[in-house]
């Protein structure tokens, strides 16, 4: 009997990547999930608000020592709730826990609901408050223009979040999915294309905020919350994570697999920590990058070649507006991505709707808690409030009905005796 090649050099061939199958898998898998990373998001979210608040208290020159320490480490985590979310938002698409269909209508619903609630207060109740206290000298829109730039100098405030993850979810549908109508044979290569079309929107929504910094344009407070909240480098993050998945997929295919074997490869654990390991060093890489961007455009000199002041007053504050900076912290999520596994199975299909609900109950606490500590910080002056409060009289007890009992005896004597009394009748004499 011939023995293999393997027993003859009594080694075990090493087995390639797109040979794992889920009887042939690897034993590691990562304790976390998507859900442990909605909830770390969420959280960084809430932080956001947070941060928030601890600055509009600086403005206002009240803020405690003690709580402006917290602003700083706090706007750190504010940068990672979007990669949070959309690390988690990859995951359900490869484990196959969300369809396209739900993931779509989830994102574009809470971003709609977003823009829906921002315009009706914007409308209704602060342009309608500038034209209570408005002569018509000046439009109303103008006033609000002119009010909105003094909190966004910059232009545009950037804050709806789901835009993000509504076209994170949008270019991953174009990419990966299989229509099976009209986009079919050659016309798939079309339906492929549109994933530019995501991309483009989140290009021009930079290329725009440039634009309204250098007050080269004016853009309509209404349309702030349409701008996605993505800096550049975590952009760029985004791109590089959906081109992976669909090499990944276009090379497992020229080994001779079907599309159906990869749908079932991407269940395997070898392909969940490959996924993780090259999202651990882009997330380093990405970091590294905006490091350098950012030491680019603030240091005078670099390389040899000196920075002038003009240079630096026109690049910095464009790289600023870009988002340059914001993703130094992706190199802290590296060591947690390791800990990741998409084919992990989340603890309970209700968590996904406990976990927002529950953080928008901590904002909305977060608030609360900010009214109540502001209150003392106004130095109001002590209103009198003894007019609204009348004065207390004390209640005399009810006597008490043991002692003041009588017995039957006692009122047959109250009562007047009658038997000797006149009537007030005259008997038949008249006497």
């Amino acid at each position: 009997m011939s023995s293999s090649p393997e027993e003859k050099t009594g080694k075990r061939q090493r087995r390639r990547w797109h040979e794992r199958t889920l009887d042939k898998d690897i034993r590691y898998r990562g304790p976390l999930n998507y859900q442990h990373f909605q909830i770390l998001g969420w959280l960084c979210i809430v932080a956001s608000q947070a941060v928030l608040i601890l600055s509009i208290g600086a403005k206002m020159g009240k803020l405690p020592e003690s709580y402006a320490k917290l602003q700083e480490p706090l706007t750190y985590l504010t940068w990672l709730s979007l990669p949070f979310l959309m690390i988690a938002n990859f995951a359900q698409i490869m484990n196959g826990q969300k369809s396209y269909k739900t993931l779509l209508l989830k994102h574009f619903g809470a971003a709609a609901g977003i823009f829906a609630v921002y315009t009706l207060i914007l409308h209704r109740y602060i342009l309608g408050m500038i034209n209570m206290i408005n002569d018509g000298t000046v439009a109303d829109y103008e006033v609000l223009v002119k009010l909105t730039d003094m909190i966004a100098p910059s232009g545009v405030l950037s804050f709806n979040i789901f835009m993000d993850l509504f076209l994170c979810t949008l270019v991953m549908f174009f990419l990966n999915y299989s229509p099976k109508r009209f986009f079919s044979e050659k016309r798939r290569y079309l339906f492929r294309a549109c994933a530019l079309l995501p991309i483009l929107y989140e290009a021009a929504c930079i290329i725009l905020k440039v634009l309204a910094s250098r007050k080269e344009v004016t853009i309509s407070p209404f349309l702030w919350p349409l701008f996605t909240v993505k800096p550049t480098m975590t952009f760029v993050l985004f791109v590089v994570m959906a081109v992976y998945i669909k090499t990944r997929e276009m090379r497992f295919c020229r080994h001779g697999k079907t599309h159906e074997e990869y749908a079932a490869f991407l269940q395997t654990k070898k392909n969940s920590w490959d996924f993780s390991l090259f999202l651990a060093i882009t997330l380093i890489a990405v970091s590294v990058i905006d490091y350098f961007v950012v030491m680019i455009v603030t240091r005078t000199e670099l390389a040899g070649m000196e920075m002038t002041d003009e240079l630096i007053g026109t690049y910095q504050p464009i790289a600023f507006t870009m988002g340059f900076g914001d993703s130094l912290m992706l190199a802290l999520m590296a060591p947690l991505v390791l800990l990741f596994s998409y084919t992990r199975k989340p603890i309970s299909p209700l968590l996904g709707v406990v976990i927002p609900i529950a953080s928008f109950g901590l904002i909305v606490l977060l608030y609360l808690e900010a009214g109540h500590q502001a209150i003392p910080m106004l130095d109001l002056e002590k209103v009198d409030l003894s007019q609204l409060v009348e004065p207390y009289e004390e209640e005399e007890e009810p006597p008490d009905r043991a002692e003041d009992e009588m017995t039957l005896d006692q009122l047959v004597e109250l009562v007047p005796e009658t038997e000797n009394q006149p009537t007030g009748e005259t008997d038949e004499t008249g006497t």
